[in-house]
């Protein structure tokens, strides 16, 4: 008789764990169906006068080669990404950026921000 009645209590414990509401798992969040339509922003960032705008001679250009995966099966996909230094505005950043570029520190490497 115990061990009919442990039996009943492991399984009334068995299905108080039980999900539920399964059918939830499939829907998707009502967020998920709001799209984003950059046309029809009017409160836009106010594009200002910059130096940064200007080209200036012989600041350091450097072109980083990127490939990645576009997914887990997807093919790869290739580009550049181009900095420039500004020299002027920020010399000790860029001396030390081009100090650990010479020396290879960045081989292979691809930093996410």
């Amino acid at each position: 008789m115990r061990g009919r009645i442990a039996a009943f209590l492991v399984i009334n414990f068995m299905l108080v764990l039980l999900p539920t509401n399964v059918s939830g798992v499939e829907d998707e969040p009502s967020w998920r169906s709001n799209g984003l339509d950059p046309a029809i922003w009017t409160d836009g960032p106010v594009e200002e006068d910059t130096p940064m705008k200007l080209s200036y001679q012989g600041n350091a250009v450097l072109v980083i080669n990127v490939t990645y995966p576009s997914g887990i099966f997807g093919d790869d996909v290739s580009g550049e990404i181009t900095i420039e230094l500004f020299e002027q505005w920020a010399p000790i950043t860029t001396s030390n950026i081009i100090q650990h570029i010479e020396s290879g520190l960045y081989e292979d490497v691809f930093i996410v921000c």
